[in-house]
């Protein structure tokens, strides 16, 4: 949501500049009309070229204050949206070194386990019942062949 914020704010900028270059742009032409019909010799011209010349300045400066107004707050946005990564990327590193930790607990107390008295002891029976399975399959085979499949073997 903030990654399209930040988004919108770079569109917003981006559009200021191009339309205070754009006024800049027509303003200078203007100017350079307003001139050039002043030079021909009207004095009313003069006052008017002064009147619009200063219309255009003001506007132009309205319009560098929006973007330097959109500007700032695109750059609070920005070191906003960085702390918060900060803080994103160092609990990311926490919760990895948390999982870490548990896998190698997780690890310790498997091999602990393997090792125990009571896990050997399970073992050897577990053992020891598949080879009775094994056997009684042998000779049940020998009398229903067809009816029970070898699943050991």
């Amino acid at each position: 949501a903030e990654a399209g914020e930040v988004a919108r704010v770079r569109e917003q900028l981006e559009e200021s500049e191009r339309a205070l270059a754009a006024e800049r742009a027509k303003a200078a032409k203007l100017l350079q009309s307003m001139q050039a019909s002043a030079a021909s010799g009207s004095t009313g011209g003069a006052k008017e070229l002064e009147e619009m010349k200063l219309e255009f300045t003001l506007e132009a400066e309205e319009k560098e204050r929006q973007h330097a107004g959109a500007l700032a707050e695109a750059k609070k946005k920005n070191k906003k949206l960085k702390a918060e990564l900060d803080k994103l990327t160092d609990d990311v590193r926490l919760s990895r070194l948390e999982a870490s930790k548990a896998g190698e607990a997780a690890n310790a107390a498997e091999g602990r386990l393997s090792e125990s008295k009571q896990f050997q002891q399970m073992r050897k029976i577990m053992q020891q019942k598949s080879e009775e399975v094994t056997k009684l399959r042998r000779r049940l085979a020998k009398y229903e062949p067809e009816d029970v499949a070898d699943a050991d073997a």
